[in-house]
């Protein structure tokens, strides 16, 4: 034993020596080992290190865990496919992280922050990371994603690996309506028929509160996402949509995301300045993309696409059904959509229908193969944002093309007034607009299709150069490819 340790203490003192001669180059500038402390040979959270991002649970460079944490709100339920599955349930008030090792499971609501109705209160915040190519399972019913106000989500997938929000359903039984969705409370800007500045709404759940003054607040990130089968229903007249965007502010980061067979809307926008780019909304049995309550963010890259057998309008806008001049009135700015209605059986299948007062910019917009109509404005105070066809100046649509079985909509719920003038001659009367086959493939433009070429960007910093209508110019240019959900059921 005595002979043992001497010959240790040697080897030590000479390993000690060779560590130190190296000098600089083992101090973790490049985490080769993926650790990143000072010394790059133990630091748990360096900030330069390839991976040290899992450095907060004790895990060194690229390794995640799997297994659940053991902490309030999250319960093991054991193995399934080689992953260990926890479940998530009620709110978390502290910073909590998923990776993709393992597979996550929703109970009923599941907050990441605390939700008061008075803004200005003292709340607790949270923020919740997602790692890429992590899956997050809704439990049968009522249950769904919440990210309060002041907290934030932080889900950043890749084209490669991106992060799945689906049914727990088994596979070739899921369904739209099987689980809630997600939902973003913010404290940007929203309208309440003329109640007090700032205006609070309580969302459809009945629980959660949104809204306030801070039109550049920050809910996070959400990137490369995949949102399935949701929609359930809340009562018998509310269910909760794919994504849901409550007074979400402008700092928030949405961007690439499918949301896919939802029993109720897509998206829809509840007030809030947020912007969002690249967006795939398929086989929604409602509407496709929804706005009201003073959404004045921007959009763009967007594709819509009805189901067969199911499916209201492509778009649905609105300013507030309540007092339909109400301040902030709804007023984004949209460029590059393609919106495909699919369902022959419903004479109610609308590409786009302006009411309520609603504002709204409309560029390089593509309506095609809807039955109803392509474009549809309701109720005076929403003329009255175009005051007359050939001036146009707060509801605006500019080089788009419409191709539906009847374009123009007039009159069928406006017999309260005299309608200034036909909406035909309104899509008409502005530049680049044209009613004529947009020629597609799917949703990518065929060879001989008018779109490329066509189209303006609008003059704002956030919209992409295009030369083109619609939401993807052609093949070459699908930024749909090798990431969007294929799964039908």
């Amino acid at each position: 034993m005595k002979k043992s340790s001497t010959l240790l203490a040697i080897l030590f003192a000479a390993l000690l020596f060779t560590v130190v001669s190296c000098g600089d180059d083992d101090k973790g500038d490049t985490g080769n080992t993926g650790n990143t402390g000072d010394t790059g040979n133990t630091g748990d959270t360096g900030d330069t290190g390839d991976t040290g991002d899992t450095g907060d649970t004790g895990d060194t460079g690229d390794t995640e865990p799997t297994t659940c944490p053991e902490i309030a709100g999250v319960t093991d339920l054991g193995e399934f496919n080689g992953k260990e599955v926890c479940e998530l349930t009620g709110t978390f008030t502290e910073d909590l992280t998923l990776y993709s090792t393992m597979i996550y499971v929703l109970k009923e609501s599941v907050s990441i922050g605390e939700n008061k109705e008075d803004a200005a209160a003292s709340i607790k915040t949270a923020t919740l990371t997602i790692k890429p190519g992590t899956r997050i399972e809704g439990t049968l019913g009522r249950s769904f994603l919440v990210i309060n106000r002041g907290s934030k989500i932080m889900a950043e997938g890749t084209k490669e690996k991106p992060i799945v929000f689906t049914s727990n359903a088994d596979e070739g039984s899921r369904k739209s309506g099987d689980w809630g969705g997600i939902q973003l409370n913010g404290f940007a800007p929203v309208n309440c028929a003329g109640a007090v500045t700032p205006c609070q709404r309580l969302a459809e759940t009945g629980v959660e509160w949104y809204g306030g003054d801070k039109a550049d607040d920050n809910s996070g990130v959400l990137k490369f996402v995949q949102i399935e089968f949701t929609g359930f229903k809340i009562n018998s007249e509310k269910e909760f949509n794919g994504l849901t965007l409550q007074g979400v502010g402008n700092k928030t980061v949405i961007e690439n995301i499918h949301v896919n067979h939802g029993l109720d809307d897509g998206i829809e926008f509840f007030g809030g300045t947020v912007n969002v780019k690249r967006l795939v909304l398929t086989d929604a049995d409602d509407d496709c993309f929804d706005w009201t309550f003073g959404w004045s963010g921007k959009a763009q890259f967007v594709i819509c696409e009805q189901s067969e057998t199911a499916g209201d309008k492509g778009i649905e806008a609105d300013n507030n059904d309540k007092k339909t001049d109400d301040s902030p009135r709804s007023n984004p700015t949209l460029s590059n959509f393609t919106l495909i209605g699919k369902n022959g059986t419903s004479g109610t299948t609308g590409g786009a229908m302006l009411r309520e007062g609603t504002s709204g910019h409309l560029n390089n917009m593509i309506f095609t193969g809807f039955v109803a109509n392509c474009i549809d404005i309701d109720q005076e105070e929403t003329f009255n944002n175009a005051p007359d066809a050939t001036a146009p100046t707060n509801l605006q649509m500019v080089n788009s093309i419409v191709n539906c079985t009847k374009n123009f909509e007039d009159g069928d719920e406006d017999a309260s007034f005299t309608q200034p003038f036909l909406v035909e001659d309104w899509f008409n009367n502005q530049d680049g607009n044209m009613e004529a086959d947009p020629k597609l493939n799917g949703w990518i433009p065929k060879n001989d299709s008018p779109a490329p070429g066509a189209g303006v960007k609008p003059a704002d910093a956030f919209f992409e150069a295009v030369d083109f209508i619609g939401a993807i110019k052609n093949s070459a240019n699908d930024w749909t490819a090798g990431w969007i959900s294929t799964v039908s059921n």
